[in-house]
């Protein structure tokens, strides 16, 4: 893996502080995670990727990664995004620097979206609805390049 950058366990402390949540390992380790991940990561993986990386205290439950999962995105420290693979949520670390991405809705592959195009548009909402926009999310899934060449692929799974 080679991650997007390194987040420290102080710099993971810090976002947690600032969202008013209360510091715990399983909060940091997670947030950590989601931080240094090139592509979005369903709750599943989250155990197998924090067991991956030798530390014999890793062990968590797929319950307490579920609910350390809600508390982030309620604390807009994450998004829950998707479809994965197999219809799963996936989870992504609101990161420094604004992005999309697009996903397969047959391999799961996603990959960033080169552009955001939609400022203009945030300032038609906000004109229109007297809201103060402070962000939006966009959702892309298709079908990549290498499932478009499969036979099957005629049709994207629902």
């Amino acid at each position: 893996m080679n991650p997007r950058h390194r987040c420290s366990d102080e710099d993971a402390r810090t976002c947690l502080q600032q969202a008013g949540l209360r510091v715990t390992r399983q909060r940091l380790r997670i947030l950590r995670l989601l931080e240094e991940a090139e592509q979005p990561v369903s709750a599943e993986e989250i155990p197998r990727r924090l067991e991956g990386e030798g530390d014999p205290s890793a062990r968590m439950p797929l319950a307490t990664v579920y609910r350390v999962l809600d508390t982030l995105v309620r604390a807009s420290l994450c998004d829950r995004t998707g479809p994965g693979t197999e219809g799963e949520a996936l989870y992504v670390a609101k990161g420094r620097h604004h992005g999309h991405r697009i996903a397969c809705l047959a391999c799961g592959r996603s990959v960033p979206v080169p552009s955001c195009s939609l400022s203009c548009l945030e300032e038609d909402v906000a004109r229109e609805t007297g809201y103060r926009v402070s962000g939006h999310r966009m959702e892309w899934f298709g079908l990549c390049p290498d499932c478009r060449k499969r036979p099957e692929s005629d049709d994207p799974p629902t």
